[in-house]
């Protein structure tokens, strides 16, 4: 009879010795070890295992990001999608001309009587900048006289520059979304109009104080401004409304939205933008004699 490898084998291993084990109580044993099965449930598993991980989040396709974008319009609205890269160049024959000392924004945005609905994504990988303009952040500016502003900015992960986002409204309501990332300084200025904060982003703010219609606060972690002897060159959000409302909230939502139900806050609060002089006297004025 012609044994073939695998009888020979099976036939050794019967023949094998079994090497003792040894029990709980000390003593050696020669059961076999017990068997192991994974307590985590089959289906479970299954999903653990066909689950991709999560995927940081990615521009709209179709988005090419751009630079120093300019749109005005008068009677129309406006909405858009868009990727600004504050590090790209774009040859100077294309941009439109600035006053001497005026500071080229990286996108502007003007409707005197439409709305303005953006989507804006601010590109990865752009820490650095060769320019110092405003400590090399990156300026969005968005502006309507009579019609609604609404702005949801985010950014992919990855180093950014800080944001400089400029949102004013004459007649009309502003409504800021921002991303978890956003760390810096906010400066609120509304005359007849309420202020009003998502609860999850209220949980994150420090306020500075009031005065004259002007609110400061700082959102996210404070103890990244190292030295409070030094100006802020981190984030900044400028919100000014005359005669409109003004809601800000997180980008993500996480269910939230706009309605008064999901804010916190209110009251009334120039309409004008606060000055670099204002901005750094801000607690001075605040707490100086006979104000």
């Amino acid at each position: 009879m012609i044994i073939g490898d695998e009888g020979a084998s099976k036939g050794q291993e019967e023949q094998r010795p079994r090497m003792p084990v040894l029990s709980a109580e000390g003593a050696f044993s020669d059961d076999p070890p017990p068997t192991y099965i994974s307590s985590v449930d089959p289906d479970e598993r299954r999903r653990l295992s066909s689950s991709p991980p999560p995927l940081p989040p990615k521009m709209p396709f179709g988005i090419k990001p751009t630079n120093f974008l300019y749109i005005k319009k008068k009677y129309d609205s406006i909405k858009e999608s868009v990727a600004i890269d504050p590090t790209l160049m774009i040859p100077s024959v294309l941009l439109p001309p600035v006053s001497l000392g005026q500071v080229r924004e990286d996108l502007k945005v003007e409707s005197t009587y439409g709305s303005v609905n953006l989507d804006i994504w601010l590109v990865p990988g752009a820490a650095e900048r060769s320019d110092t303009v405003l400590g090399g952040r990156a300026v969005l500016a968005v502006k309507s006289e009579y019609g609604s502003i609404n702005t949801q900015l985010r950014t992919i992960p990855g180093p950014r520059p800080p944001i400089h986002l400029i949102l004013t409204n004459q007649y009309g309501t502003i409504q800021a979304r921002l991303p978890r990332s956003f760390t810096g300084l906010i400066f609120i200025s509304t005359r007849h109009g309420g202020v009003k904060f998502s609860d999850s982003l209220q949980s994150q703010l420090t306020p500075f104080g009031e005065m004259k219609n002007e609110r400061q606060y700082f959102l996210g972690d404070l103890s990244t401004w190292t030295d409070p002897n030094s100006e802020w060159v981190g984030d900044e959000l400028v919100l000014t409304a005359t005669y409109g409302p003004i809601k800000v909230a997180y980008e993500d939502g996480n269910g939230e939205g706009f309605g008064d139900s999901t804010f916190s806050g209110g009251g009334s609060g120039s309409s004008r933008r606060p000055s670099k002089s204002s901005r750094r006297g801000f607690f001075e004025r605040v707490f100086a004699k006979g104000s």
